[in-house]
């Protein structure tokens, strides 16, 4: 079983917004990603981006704490799984240093 986690904000709000291109994401769900030049915002563009600001980004937020202490122990795994291998790795080099120094 793969795990697949993820905390980009829009998606977090609205998980149909996975794989939508960022305009795509702006015309189904509001601003998410607002284009700020040369294009100028509307009046209803203004009120949804307010909207965002109030309502979505702070729930987008919580949940993307909520699936960061939910990906924790995964990442402290990785994380020791990376250093092991680095001193492995390590290990390994003074190794060979050792047979080419018994070598000459």
């Amino acid at each position: 079983m793969i795990l697949r986690f993820g905390t980009e904000l829009s998606i977090l709000w609205n998980d149909e917004n996975q794989g939508r291109s960022l305009d795509a994401v702006g015309i189904h769900d509001g601003p998410w990603y607002p284009k700020c030049w040369p294009h100028s915002t509307s009046n209803i563009e203004q009120e949804e981006i307010q909207h965002l600001i109030t309502t979505k980004l702070p729930v987008a937020e919580s949940r993307r704490k909520d699936r960061m202490d939910e990906m924790k122990p995964y990442l402290q795994q990785i994380g020791k799984l990376q250093r092991e291998q680095l001193l492995m790795n390590a290990r390994n080099e003074m190794n060979v240093i050792k047979d080419k120094r018994n070598e000459l």
